[in-house]
């Protein structure tokens, strides 16, 4: 393990052997290396990768937040999630082989590639490198990762809504000020889950939601969002959480292409 967190240099691995050894007479155990060095443990990783293949994004996100709750390192924990993709990846197009690994792992990583498909593969070791590579660290470090995750499961378009009927014929012209006339099958009006845009609070006011609400229907904001527009999703994965003001979700991006297009008043 010290020497695959050392990715090759001798120089880096001895630096991690130093940090783990703080006492001459302690035992040095992969226990107390995984601990030291923040990393998940094997199983965790394969068991993230399984509700991956089994698009249980519901369990991915608990899996995560388990492996951060105890210990890891969410970029570690993302760089070992990239290392065990690119294991399936090497048995599914070349051979597993390739896999440094012993034969019941590689067993795993011929089952994984049996049962995932080379797109949404593909799909998830971008979005988890790109998780790793933007990391940032923040008030919610675990965050980068859930967002890959989802990111990952979007590959289904959402069912789009029963068009409108066309208007009928008036007699007068309708003013700006008068609302369009309503009807049952107008999805915002009829769906009993759908949202009414709010009153936006003024900046400063106190917090209406904690960070955990948002955590915990993430999922659902981003199926919303999805709704509203198809493209907005897309974006919100490359963003994350800065503040809660009033009802108001303050979001920081690290590229100022993303934030132009996040604030394109046709997304708003």
């Amino acid at each position: 393990m010290i020497a695959r967190e050392g990715t090759g240099s001798v120089r880096d691995s001895i630096s991690l052997l130093d940090q783990i050894v703080t006492d001459p007479s302690e035992t040095i155990t992969l226990e107390l290396t995984r601990m030291m060095l923040g990393t998940a443990n094997a199983l965790q990783v394969r068991d993230l990768v399984d509700a991956l293949v089994e698009d249980d994004v519901a369990r991915g996100l608990h899996l995560i937040n388990v492996a951060v709750d105890a210990g890891s390192d969410p970029r570690q924990f993302g760089q070992q999630i990239v290392t065990y993709l690119r294991n399936v990846m090497l048995a599914q197009t070349a051979s597993v082989d390739l896999v440094e690994a012993s034969e019941e792992e590689r067993a795993q990583f011929q089952d994984l590639a049996d049962r995932l498909s080379r797109g949404r593969l593909l799909k998830a070791i971008r979005a988890f490198n790109a998780a790793v590579n933007q990391y940032t660290g923040g008030w919610q470090p675990q965050l980068a990762l859930e967002l890959a995750l989802i990111e990952i499961s979007q590959d289904e378009p959402a069912p789009s809504a029963a068009p409108l009927p066309p208007a009928a014929p008036t007699d007068r012209p309708r003013s700006r000020s008068e609302a369009p006339p309503a009807t049952d099958s107008a999805p915002l009006e009829s769906d009993e889950t759908a949202f009414e845009r709010a009153q936006a609070s003024a900046p400063g006011e106190p917090a209406v939601f904690s960070a955990a609400v948002i955590h915990q229907g993430w999922e659902e904001i981003l199926s919303r969002a999805y709704r509203y527009n198809k493209n907005i999703p897309p974006l919100l994965a490359n963003a994350h959480v800065r503040a809660i003001e009033g009802n108001r979700l303050i979001l920081g991006v690290q590229n100022e292409v993303f934030q132009q297009k996040i604030s394109e008043p046709k997304r708003s």
